[in-house]
């Protein structure tokens, strides 16, 4: 079933699955951009007194 409308409506399901995309990626990746910075700093003010 999934399979017959999926080529059915194949532009319309990337078309969705292009915007979903675009929505949630940059959310992940200021993240993961936010716990970097946050993980860099702890490291740093570890090692150095």
């Amino acid at each position: 079933m999934i399979k017959t409308l999926f080529s059915q409506y194949k532009p319309a399901v990337l078309v969705i699955g292009i915007i979903l995309l675009l929505t949630v990626y940059p959310q992940i990746f200021k993240i993961i951009y936010m716990s970097g910075r946050d993980f860099g700093r702890s490291l740093v003010n570890a090692l150095l007194p």
